[in-house]
């Protein structure tokens, strides 16, 4: 049986390799640590913006309603497809419900109107 002692040289490459292992995995944490945020800060503004746009409610009084689209204060509307529309109390209503002269706070998601709340008439 054959036995080889390590030499001193052979020890010297090997904490090398291992010095060099350790920084190149410190460095790599050091890079994430300064990609990540940018990354979740641009997710973090995209999420912003979509909120963002059902921000303020619009108010106004119906002027005119159709099966895809609601005219208030004689401006129409188109109406998103998860729309969501509700009295002031919290009980659900179709789009059917809504009438001329009801008072309604809306909000816009993708240029359509995603939530209605009807207020008693004007």
């Amino acid at each position: 049986m054959r036995m080889e002692i390590p030499t001193r040289r052979d020890r010297h490459q090997d904490g090398t390799h291992l010095w060099r292992s350790w920084a190149l995995s410190g460095g790599l944490i050091v890079l994430l640590n300064l990609v990540a945020p940018a990354w979740s800060g641009s997710q973090a503004w995209a999420q912003a913006t979509d909120k963002m746009e059902l921000g303020l409610p619009t108010e106004g009084q119906i002027t005119n309603v159709g099966p895809n689209s609601i005219e208030v204060e004689s401006r129409l509307y188109r109406l998103h497809q998860k729309l969501s529309i509700t009295r002031e109390g919290g009980q659900p209503l179709a789009v059917q419900d809504l009438q001329v002269g009801h008072g309604v706070q809306f909000w816009l998601n993708e240029g359509a109107v995603a939530k209605i709340i009807v207020r008693n008439p004007r």
